[in-house]
């Protein structure tokens, strides 16, 4: 990532560092932003923690890392220039922001919807 820096293109970018290209799917499909640039070591959160240190011991100041909350929150971690999701980790933020509820209400067959409520279709799922 170092050398993304040394690029006109991204010199004045602010990068979020993710733990893996999932991540930076999701983001940039929901989150495109032509000053923001997604990256990640793929390693997961350990290495992102990691690859923000280094980049900002290089002087790279417009750099963040986005890593699911896990248990960091419960136990009351915190890591400097690092930001947690709001619920465990992604996919639970899409289930908690009523993502999930739109998707079944979209594709799911609506004789299965006059019978089940979405809180049960939600509650059910294994």
């Amino acid at each position: 990532m170092l050398l993304l820096f040394r690029s006109p293109k991204y010199s004045r970018k602010i990068f979020f560092t993710l733990e893996g290209e999932s991540d930076i799917r999701f983001l940039n499909t929901h989150f495109a932003d032509e000053r923001i640039h997604y990256d990640s070591p793929c390693s997961g959160k350990p290495e992102v923690i990691n690859a923000v240190q280094l980049l900002r011991s290089h002087g790279k100041q417009n750099v963040y890392g986005l890593c699911d909350a896990d248990f960091d929150i419960l136990e009351g971690n915190s890591y400097e220039n690092i930001h947690f999701t709001d619920c465990h980790d992604l996919e639970m933020m899409l289930i908690e922001g009523g993502s999930f509820d739109k998707f079944i209400s979209e594709f799911l067959k609506t004789s299965i919807l006059r019978i089940h409520t979405l809180e049960d279709i939600r509650n059910n799922l294994k």
